[in-house]
């Protein structure tokens, strides 16, 4: 779990969101401890790290297989890493905030293949199949 006692706020899919149908692409948290510190849910390489204006501030990190997961809206990323630098599972990567487009505190979790590479679709072993 990405944050103490969390609790799922909002699940992957379509969703009703101020009177309209919009999908979701992640899985958003919440918690009602104080202490809303977010940890890493694997290990890998931290690919992009700063604000935006959509996920606010965020963190993008690539895994072993080339696909990424996005960790955003966080209120703050903790100075501990850079881009290019490893983080491990379970390694405290910000705090759960309100930031980017957004309507609450809150932690969203994304997972991602690359978007810049066709040939990760193409190499995974899902597309094989076909």
């Amino acid at each position: 779990m990405p944050v103490k006692n969390g609790y799922v706020t909002s699940y992957f899919g379509n969703r009703i969101l101020n009177g309209k149908k919009q999908f979701h692409g992640g899985i958003d948290f919440g918690t009602k401890e104080t202490d809303k510190t977010i940890f890493a849910p694997l290990s890998g390489i931290v690919r992009v790290k700063g604000l935006s204006y959509s996920f606010g501030n965020r963190i993008w990190v690539e895994l072993p297989d080339k696909t990424y997961y996005v960790l955003a809206h966080m209120a703050m990323l903790f100075d501990t890493y850079k881009e290019n630098d490893v983080i491990t599972r379970g390694q405290k990567v910000g705090i759960m905030g309100n930031t980017g487009h957004s309507f609450g505190v809150h932690l969203h979790l994304e997972f991602r293949i690359d978007p810049s590479n066709p040939r990760t679709c193409i190499d995974s072993p899902y597309f094989k199949q076909f």
